[in-house]
């Protein structure tokens, strides 16, 4: 019976081997479904990422085509302008201004001269004296009223 203990033992480390490399292949199993379940769920979110993506470059395209067809529009409407025509009517403007600032100033000279001719009168007026001026009227008055009433008579 000495030769049944080794082997006995032996028998008993190569099931206890076993037990290992079975405990160790489950788990391998276990690692397995989780890569290929994180791998079927990484799937997931990549289909619905390029669905969701796919939607978003649909409303950017539609984005992108409104603005090319307003550009298109703004283009036609530049390429419309007669850039000739409104050349000259800038040189007319330009020179419709250039003639009302001549006139202005023309303006200006002579306002100038009103005012110099206006300072004179009111220097003469201020040198005027009024009471003799009403004086004169009062005799005025005096010597034209009886030459009135004498040819007042005559009127009927």
């Amino acid at each position: 019976m000495e030769k049944t203990e080794p082997t006995v033992e032996l028998l008993q480390k190569i099931l206890e081997t076993e037990k290992k490399q079975l405990r160790c292949g489950r788990f391998r199993l276990w690692l397995g479904i989780i890569g290929v379940l994180l791998a079927v769920l990484s799937l997931v979110l990549l289909l619905t990422g390029m669905f969701w993506m796919k939607g978003q470059i649909e409303t950017l395209s539609a984005a992108v085509r409104e603005t090319a067809e307003k550009i298109n529009e703004v283009a036609d409407s530049v390429n419309a302008i007669d850039f000739g025509a409104l050349e000259k009517s800038y040189a007319t403007l330009a020179q419709s201004a250039t003639e009302m600032i001549g006139t202005i100033k023309e303006s200006t000279s002579g306002l100038k001269d009103i005012m110099d001719n206006a300072e004179i009168a009111m220097e003469k007026l201020s040198a005027i004296d009024i009471e003799a001026l009403n004086d004169g009227i009062r005799e005025l008055n005096s010597i034209l009223k009886p030459m009135s009433q004498f040819f007042g008579l005559f009127r009927n």
